[in-house]
């Protein structure tokens, strides 16, 4: 039914062994067994870049399936990563992928796929529901010198 037609990767899940391609024709995504595809360069400009709302969404999915997969969606859990995330964790300089991958036993991706999926969120905090916030940080770590 599908075949000759073409599409755009979107990404691979490793749970199901395939990856998720969005159709040219219709928009619509599929996920296809990799052993039924076929690599073809498409001409420039022929597909667009992801717009910023499946990029939300690609990185939400990712982070629901990170926490489902490493149980962090415990209390005690999200309020340790919650003290992480704003510093409210003694003795701890710097937060990235290694240190979730070192104390969730979480792989390099999905690591980077949780904390990608925070730093959109903080992104988006701070422009559209607190577009100050920035300014009002530096200006108090200025005052605080």
């Amino acid at each position: 039914q599908h075949n000759g037609c073409h599409g755009v990767l979107r990404g691979f899940d490793s749970e199901k062994g395939r990856w998720g391609i969005k159709l040219a024709s219709d928009g619509s995504v599929l996920g296809i067994k990799p052993d039924n595809l076929v690599f073809v360069r498409a001409p420039a400009g022929q597909f667009d870049e992801e717009d910023e709302d499946e990029k939300i969404s690609r990185l939400k999915r990712k982070f629901d399936k990170v926490c489902k997969k490493y149980k962090l969606t415990g209390e005690d859990t999200s309020s340790e990563i919650a003290d992480l995330l704003t510093g409210g964790a003694k003795g701890i300089d710097k937060i990235g992928p290694s240190y979730f991958m070192e104390r969730f036993k979480m792989e390099e991706l999905d690591a980077e796929s949780f904390l990608a999926w925070i730093k959109c969120a903080v992104e988006f905090k701070e422009s559209a529901l607190d577009p100050n916030a920035g300014a009002a940080n530096e200006f108090a770590a200025d005052m605080s010198r």
